[in-house]
């Protein structure tokens, strides 16, 4: 029961801190890219302050969408697609994604990560896809499961169609804020 007790502290604390910096005044609903150096290993971690979420009115199924940001040769780039899928089918494998954009642009991107239970999937996005992503809105999203072959379509928020031309602006200029405590 101690054991309980101290991993339920420990994880509240650690979610406590990330929402005080994501919703810190400085920066209301903007979308920056936060680095963050952990001092144990001094390995840095580059990732969005937000997540793109699209779901169902109820909430009770979607996903959480953002980008896997590296940093290489002292620049930002973010190539990969990172999205957590919500009751969409339990487990996963062989995933297609479809972005419609607000012109009719759309790109297709099948999963590239192998079967899993935990709704990861992950996407490579090629230089063509990211000058659609940091240029156009985006208007709808669909995921299609293709373990179970679930589907989900999820209209963007209007105030979030713009999340990956932000994203990939800063990733553009390099531009990043370092997390501190």
């Amino acid at each position: 029961m101690k054991k309980i007790l101290f991993v339920l502290t420990l994880l509240s604390s650690l979610f406590s801190n990330a929402q005080n910096y994501v919703t810190d005044k400085t920066y209301p609903d903007t979308l920056i890219i936060i680095r963050d150096v952990d001092d144990m290993t001094d390995k840095e971690y580059y990732y969005p302050s937000m997540e793109l979420i699209v779901s169902n009115t109820e909430a009770t199924i979607g996903m959480k969408m953002d980008a896997l940001i590296r940093k290489k040769d002292n620049k930002l780039n973010a190539t990969v697609l990172k999205i957590k899928m919500v009751n969409i089918g339990a487990c996963n494998e062989n995933n297609e994604l479809i972005l419609l954009f607000e012109d009719g642009t759309k790109i297709i991107l099948n999963s590239f990560n192998s079967y899993n239970c935990e709704g990861n999937t992950w996407f490579n996005v090629t230089s063509e896809h990211i000058n659609t992503l940091s240029s156009k809105k985006l208007s709808k999203v669909r995921i299609t499961n293709g373990r179970t072959n679930d589907v989900f379509t999820g209209i963007v928020l209007d105030k979030l169609q713009d999340y990956y031309i932000r994203l990939y602006k800063d990733v553009k200029e390099n531009k990043y804020f370092t997390y501190k405590e």
